[in-house]
């Protein structure tokens, strides 16, 4: 009788631990999964913030191009009013 109470004693003493190395376990695994989603927003924010990146090179790209087309536009402008001074300032001297 005093085996069997000193038995299950021993059974409850096991089973208590057991159950609390469950516990530790699982607050060890709730710790890595809250890790785990804190690196996935990161890593979303950090996809979103690539994409913002992208997005705002290709803006910068296009505003180059047309400046670029407008430099070439003011450009091939100046050289027509040089040639057009040019000319004028040819017939003003021959008018002369």
């Amino acid at each position: 009788m005093v085996d069997l109470a000193h038995e299950r004693e021993q059974e409850a003493k096991e089973t208590m631990e057991a159950l609390q190395n469950e516990i530790t376990r699982l607050h060890e695994l709730s710790g890595q999964g809250e890790a785990l989603m804190a690196g996935r927003q990161d890593a979303r924010s950090g996809t979103v913030l690539l994409h913002d990146v992208a997005q705002m090179r290709s803006q910068l790209e296009t505003v180059n191009a047309k400046q670029d087309a407008v430099e070439a536009q003011r450009l091939e402008l100046e050289t027509k009013l040089e040639s057009a001074n040019a000319e004028l300032q040819a017939s003003y001297t021959h008018v002369m």
